[in-house]
This record gives C-alpha cells, sequence and structure tokens, in this order.
C-alpha cells in the first residue's frame, strides 16, 4: 500500500473532508434506499433501474475510500518549511502572461481549478513557477504554443 504524504491546502483538505461528510450522511443513504427500492420492484435483477442504482452505490463507496485515503495521508502545504524566496506548492503568485496580469494558487492535481485560480503543480505553468523567484522570466509550451510568464510576486 502507498503511504507517501499528499500535500493540500487548508482549503483543499476541508473541501475533501466536507465531500466525505456529504457522502456519508446524505448521498450513501439515500443511494441505498433507491438501490433497495429497485430491488424490491425489479423482477429482474439486470433491470436498468436496477444496474443504476447499484453503480450508484459502487461508485460512492469506491470514492468514500479515495477520500478516507486521501485525508489520511493528507500533508497541508502551509505547515510545510518554505523558502519564501521561491515559489512553493500552496503559494499564490502574481504573474504576467500575455501582458496580462493574474494571480495563481499553487496546488495538488487535486484541488486544482484553473478558472478560480487554483492551479496544478504538475501543469505546464505549474511546473515551470515551483521553485521559481520573483523576477523571473520563462516561456512554456502549451498546445503547440510558447507563451511568456513573468513572476511578478510571491504573495
Amino acid at each position: 500500500m502507498n503511504t507517501q504524504a499528499i500535500q493540500l491546502t487548508k482549503i483543499g483538505l476541508e473541501t475533501l473532508k466536507n465531500e466525505l461528510v456529504k457522502l456519508e450522511s446524505i448521498e450513501l443513504p439515500m443511494a441505498i434506499r433507491v438501490l433497495e427500492e429497485a430491488r424490491l420492484k425489479s423482477t429482474d435483477q439486470d433491470s436498468n433501474e436496477l444496474t443504476e442504482a447499484r453503480d450508484k452505490v459502487d461508485f460512492l463507496l469506491v470514492r468514500l475510500n479515495e477520500l478516507k485515503l486521501i485525508i489520511s495521508r493528507a500533508t497541508l502545504t502551509e505547515e510545510l518549511p518554505k523558502d519564501n524566496t521561491i515559489v512553493n506548492l500552496g503559494d499564490t503568485v502574481r504573474v504576467k502572461i500575455s501582458e496580462v496580469i493574474h494571480e495563481y494558487r499553487i496546488v495538488s492535481s487535486l484541488e486544482a481549478n484553473p478558472l478560480s485560480g487554483f492551479i496544478s503543480a504538475e501543469s505546464p505553468i505549474g511546473q515551470a513557477l515551483i521553485n521559481s523567484k520573483a523576477g523571473e522570466e520563462m516561456s512554456v509550451i502549451i498546445n503547440n504554443n510558447e507563451i511568456g510568464i513573468a513572476i511578478l510576486e510571491i504573495i
């Protein structure tokens, strides 16, 4: 079993914990009720309704186990020792990309949501930013296009 730590932000960990509570207290019990009702109504073990209900319960059980594993292995990025002069996981950076200024928080792939300003450290831009310093400029290839990035500030 892999016991490697998973780095998450406080917000990311709380989001996963909230999802776990919601799945355990609301979604799984509801899915089990739907499955029980489908079993009672169904005369055929292969009916679509019964199959869908079983699949939903199975999916939720897998997700619950996944969330428990992630939460048990979580290390908060805010609690790790950092060099404040370079970009680290969990940092927010102000960058200039194609003459437009953006603010991004560098997070794990589990938390990534680029439209909300959370970019994965594994993404091309995230990889370029990690271990870089304010004032540095670099180029990143995305979809065969070279994009210039300037790090304005580590916030």
